[in-house]
């Protein structure tokens, strides 16, 4: 109870399910089709999901794990925000959770609102980031992200 569908390639996961060696693999974010069945005119139809912990992984798996870290509420909230992501070609496409860009120091991450204080917290994923004539991350041809926090606060 509480798990989503598992695709039958042990290194490739729907939303994060079981990486049992938390090596970091690329998660899909569409029902389990292929990079290659996703992609139209060299272009990801939808985000590709990776996480950057084994707890991250587990709270974004796991109904019942979600509920009990994050409260039901947060952990409903987060479960549509995964959603969102996973339906969303880039996170230029998101709109619920008032998507924000923050830059720290040389780091540019993407935060999204969740619920009473709780954010989600990602980066792009690519092995080279798309980046605009500033040097700053093209976000709008942003594929792949990594999930690298759930924080409450600042």
């Amino acid at each position: 109870m509480g798990r989503w569908r598992v695709n039958p390639s042990p290194k490739r996961v729907i939303l994060g399910l079981d990486d049992p060696n938390n090596s970091g693999h690329e998660c899909i974010g569409s029902a389990g089709r292929s990079d290659q069945a996703r992609r139209i005119a060299g272009r990801a139809t939808t985000l590709v999901l990776a996480f950057d912990s084994l707890w991250l992984r587990a709270v974004c798996e796991d109904t019942d794990k979600a509920d009990s870290d994050l409260g039901a509420v947060v952990a409903r909230t987060l479960r549509n925000r995964l959603a969102d992501l996973s339906a969303a070609s880039s996170p230029m496409d998101l709109i619920a959770g008032s998507p924000r860009v923050i830059k720290d120091g040389d780091l540019e991450y993407m935060v999204i609102t969740l619920h009473d204080g709780f954010r989600i917290e990602f980066v792009p994923n690519h092995v080279n980031n798309p980046r605009d004539g500033a040097n700053q991350i093209d976000w709008a041809k942003v594929s792949r992200i990594k999930i690298i926090g759930i924080r409450h606060g600042n």
